[in-house]
């Protein structure tokens, strides 16, 4: 007979096993993006939607919290996958070169005024929604 449930981790445990999962979720999430968009040829924010699911239930899942930092860690982590995925299906390798020049293209291109880009920006801050509302236990 068990008494003690000895498995239990406490929150600080819970709290680093979230953390380093979201950062793998987060470069596998950037990765799947950019080759979706890449191979397909068809940029859509939809990925961006998926992307923030995954996060919000890995970071669920791995850390079972309740505290609001786990909800902004999902956020942080879904701002990471939009902005370095819209890098990378922009720009490609020459974003290693050029880092600067494709992060303030990336930030230009979202507040551009076009219907086309306002749908983007509108599904995005949507996404980043998604993970924060889904990614601790309420």
């Amino acid at each position: 007979m068990e008494i003690f449930n000895t498995k239990i981790l406490n929150q600080r445990q819970r709290w680093n096993r979230a953390v380093l999962f979201a950062i793998g979720g987060t470069i596998l999430s950037i990765i799947v993006c950019v080759l979706l968009q890449r191979l397909i040829n068809i940029r859509s924010s939809l990925f961006y939607l998926a992307a923030a699911y995954f996060l919000s239930w890995l970071i669920l899942e791995t850390g079972h919290g309740v505290q609001a930092k786990f909800s902004i860690l999902a956020a942080v982590c879904t701002v990471i996958v939009i902005i370095v995925s819209d890098m990378f299906v922009t720009y490609g390798m020459l974003t290693f070169t050029f880092p600067v020049n494709a992060i303030l293209s990336v930030l230009r291109s979202y507040v551009s005024i076009s219907i086309n880009s306002l749908l983007s920006l509108i599904i995005k801050i949507g996404a980043i929604s998604l993970a924060y509302g889904k990614a601790r236990i309420v």
